[in-house]
């Protein structure tokens, strides 16, 4: 398999991020997904931004969830976030607004 794109469903296993980064071709992008983990604190704060730093980009439920990542360096300004469609949209919106997005991280 030659992905395009690879989901990692939880911030909290950064290491993870490395390793998909090792494993996949060149040009293959990675996207984690926000689940409702925390910031880790201090001395494990660096694995995150360490393992994260990897990913291509990121989705939220929310924006305003990804503050405090990008507030700690566990997200970096380089790495857009964008927000999960909501689902009171109809489906053909939420495909819209996915493919809009896809086509920003694959540019």
């Amino acid at each position: 398999i030659r992905p395009d794109i690879v989901y990692m469903f939880n911030l909290a296993l950064p290491l993870h991020f490395r390793w998909l980064r090792k494993e996949l071709l060149p040009g293959a992008k990675i996207i984690g997904l926000h689940t409702g983990e925390h910031i880790w604190v201090q001395l494990r704060l660096f694995l995150q931004q360490f393992g994260l730093r990897t990913a291509d980009a990121f989705f939220f439920e929310n924006i305003i969830d990804a503050q405090p990542w990008l507030k700690a360096g566990a997200i970096l300004p380089r790495q857009p976030v964008f927000e999960i469609p909501d689902s009171q949209e109809t489906i053909e919106q939420q495909l819209e607004k996915l493919d809009e997005y896809y086509r920003q991280i694959l540019a």
